[in-house]
Parts: C-alpha cells; structure tokens; sequence
C-alpha cells in the first residue's frame, strides 16, 4: 500500500516474446517460449492454420499465423500487456507431375503458374493443359505466403525422322536441366555425328561436327545464358530433336 489508502497496490509486469521466424508447413512440433519478469505463467492464443497446446504448436496448413502472449495478472501483479506476432507459414515446394497432355501440382490451391518464366493468366488451380512446347513452373501462395518456385518441367516430345525406328531409342541426351556439360549419348552409331543448338527464339547457336562419334560427346555450356534451348542431331540414319534447360 504504497499510498495509504488501505488498497494494496498492484505491480505491473512485462512479457518477453521474441518474434518468430516465417516456416514451412511440416509436421514438427514447435515449442514456444515466453517469459513474465513477474514469473508468472505465460498463455497462447493462436488465429490461423496453426493450433497451440499450453507451450507447443503444431501446423493444420499454410497460411498466415497470429499468436499472442498473454498474462492475465493475480493478487499481485497487473495484467500484462500481451505481445503480438504474425508470421507465415509457407506451403512447401509445390512438385509438377505429367499425365498426358496435363501437369499437375501436388498443393491442391493457391497455385500460380508459369510458361517460360511468364505469369499463365488466370492458371490458378492444381492442373493445366499443356499449350505447347516449353518449360513450365509453378509456385503456390496461400495468404500471402510463398513456397519456393517448383523444379522446371521440360515440355515437349523428342520428334524422330529418318531410316531407322530405333534410332529414338538408341539416342540419350542428360542431364536435363543443366549447368555444365550436356552430354550427347548415341548408341551404336560410329560415323558422322552434327549437332546443332538453337536458342528459344529459333536462332542457330552453335553447331558441333564430329567426324567419327565416340559414342558420348560432351559438350561444354557454362557461356550459355540460362533457358530454354533446342538441339537437332542429324546421322545418316535420320535426325533427332529435342530441347532442354540451360540453368
């Protein structure tokens, strides 16, 4: 009774709870930590694809999280001012998958998707239709909370044209996408080999001679701007073509 009004006078306290970083979505259990400088016991309260459980908080989905800390006060301590904090829950990295003409994201909403870097306008489920040759991605944002772009998927089947039905088969161009080295793997062909590159735009990049092929030739791409690029191998037995990504 600091005044003397026969009244004892209550104490104010602060809470300490240090924000919290942006997740994504997992199963891990996350232990939340806040503390009184009364001691006394801090409470959560959550709003969002998130549940807490006295200290601990687990993810229902993505999205954006609020959670605040609370101390209500006793017989000697005022009621703390709670400390508020909001963060995101990112979805995870959304993976395309092809079924014929059509890709599919596994996240079932909030997708977002791309054609050669280009915004699809109005493509915002977890499927679309192939439009064509290209590469394709997709990012997914729920509640204004990002995943990572997906890998880049490569539309487009190799054409074969010439003598030879196997020719197809026998002929092996990886990895795809690329950093370094596209290696040119050809099958039980020995004899003259060109292999011609060709940037996005249809212009000729480069074209490789090799009087005898060994088999598998590598060729060097790091001075290559990152994109999409087609390659047409012409032998004797008739002509390849195909394209891949240069990250």
């Amino acid at each position: 009774d600091n005044d003397c009004d026969g009244v004892i006078d209550k104490l104010g306290q602060i809470i300490t709870f240090e924000p919290l970083e942006d997740f994504i979505l997992n199963d891990d259990i996350i232990t939340l930590s806040a503390f009184s400088s009364s001691e006394l016991p801090v409470s959560f309260e959550v709003t969002g694809p998130a549940i807490v459980s006295f200290n601990s908080m687990v993810f229902k989905g993505a999205g954006r999280v609020t959670i605040a800390a609370r101390q209500n006060g006793n017989n000697e301590y005022l009621p703390a001012e709670e400390v508020v904090h909001t963060f995101c829950v990112n979805p995870r990295r959304p993976i395309i998958k092809q079924t014929d003409n059509e890709l599919r994201s596994n996240n079932l909403s909030g997708n977002l998707w791309f054609k050669d870097g280009q915004l699809i306008p109005g493509e915002t489920g977890n499927t679309i239709i192939i439009s064509g040759d290209g590469s394709y991605t997709t990012q997914t944002i729920v509640d204004g909370c990002e995943s990572e772009i997906s890998e880049t998927f490569i539309a487009g089947m190799t054409e074969v044209t010439g003598l030879r039905d196997g020719l197809k088969r026998s002929v092996k161009v990886y990895p795809n996408p690329v950093s370094n080295y596209l290696n040119f793997e050809l099958d039980d062909i020995h004899d003259e080999v060109s292999i011609e590159l060709i940037d996005f735009s249809g212009q000729q990049y480069a074209v490789y001679q090799f009087d005898l092929f060994s088999g598998v030739e590598k060729i060097l791409l790091t001075e290559y701007m990152s994109g999409v690029y087609f390659y047409k191998i012409s032998t004797k037995s008739g002509v390849v073509t195909g394209k891949f990504l240069k990250k």
